[in-house]
């Protein structure tokens, strides 16, 4: 049980480091950028350890951290944004349309698919990583290097489940947000609503999976922490 609660507790921990981007951002402005790496980077480090101890630790139960597991995520990647806002990074309106139109995409939604959630959180360290290298190269450097280690690692996953799985749940998505792209096929069935290849397989580095969908509000789904 202990492997759970730690589980827990670091995804606790990456809600307040999420706090932490934004007083970062607001209080010491990008003369923080260096500390602002630094956190985010322990909590992308949080993110990937939290699943594998879940999974390890034999209790089948879902706990409520758990199930809102990626929320905290896109939470993180707000706050990364909010950071690069608070220190001057970027523009205020721009930020408060990026948001404005993914509360919209997530509201029409009705849930929180993971496909959705890596592409609202993809542009933002993008962006993160790209003003770093240019700002604090010698922190900057240490965001690539991660992307490039876990890569490396789940790039067998990837490449045979992980982006099979990222555009079917990618496709069910539009298919809900814009209903009439559907279609029927000639027996009548929906189209779009199939099981991608190897669908339930989990990562090898979070064991996340890819086209979990979480409702709004709650879920009885567990990306990160789903025992299987």
């Amino acid at each position: 049980m202990w492997k759970k609660r730690v589980a827990d507790g670091l995804s606790v921990a990456r809600c307040f480091l999420a706090l932490g981007l934004v007083w970062l951002g607001f209080s010491q402005g990008a003369a923080g950028l260096p500390v602002a790496v630094a956190v985010l980077l322990a909590a992308w480090i949080t993110d990937v350890l939290d699943g594998p101890l879940a999974r390890s630790s034999g209790v089948k139960t879902q706990t409520w951290i758990g199930a809102h597991d990626l929320y905290i995520d896109v939470a993180t990647g707000a706050a990364a944004l909010i950071y690069l806002y608070g220190a001057g990074f970027a523009d205020g309106r721009v930020v408060g349309a990026y948001l404005l139109i993914w509360t919209i995409i997530f509201w029409r939604l009705s849930s929180l698919p993971k496909p959705f959630g890596a592409l609202f959180q993809a542009p933002i360290y993008g962006w993160f990583i790209w003003t770093a290298l240019q700002q604090a190269p010698k922190a900057g450097v240490w965001l690539v290097l991660y992307v490039v280690v876990y890569v490396a690692v789940a790039w067998t996953y990837l490449v045979r489940s992980g982006l099979p799985e990222f555009l079917q749940g990618l496709q069910q998505g539009l298919t809900k947000f814009l209903p009439h792209t559907g279609g029927r096929d000639r027996r009548g069935s929906r189209r779009g609503t199939g099981s991608a290849p190897g669908c339930g397989e989990e990562s090898p580095v979070d064991g996340q999976q890819i086209g979990d969908t979480m409702q709004f509000p709650g879920s009885d789904r567990e990306p990160r922490d789903m025992l299987s």
